[in-house]
């Protein structure tokens, strides 16, 4: 996989990737590392979870980028599931509460769209 340079502005950095296992999620993971950022991965499958941790961990050690990766499995579209110390509850009121502790950036590629939040428009759908 080709690095791409970006001047040191993820080194160090922690980011939280929702639906990060595979696809997309694992790709973004695989660039943010490969650029020394410190990745957590969730996802619902905790097999497919420890293949990416074990993937990305390979481009750490290839890259030398001192990334470290951690994984988190759940389903962030069941309410129960999430608890405050993993990541917001829920995931589609982000809005409204600061991410993890220590967290710099929050990709979410999974998530649920449903929101008991007031913020929320009159469907409860956390967009408005």
């Amino acid at each position: 996989m080709p690095t791409r340079p970006y001047n040191g502005k993820f080194a160090g950095k922690h980011v939280v990737i929702t639906g990060g296992s595979e696809g997309i999620g694992l790709s973004i993971g695989s660039e943010l590392v490969s650029a020394g950022a410190h990745v957590t991965i969730m996802a619902r499958s905790a097999e497919k979870l420890k293949k990416a941790q074990e993937l990305l961990h390979l481009i750490a050690i290839d890259t030398k980028s001192g990334s470290k990766v951690s994984i988190e499995a759940m389903d962030v579209t069941v309410y129960d599931q999430v608890t405050p110390g993993q990541v917001l509850k829920p995931m589609s009121c982000a809005r409204e509460r600061p991410p993890l502790d220590g967290t710099d950036s929050l990709i979410q590629k999974a998530f649920s769209c449903k929101c008991d939040s007031p913020a929320a428009g009159a469907n409860g759908d956390a967009f408005g």
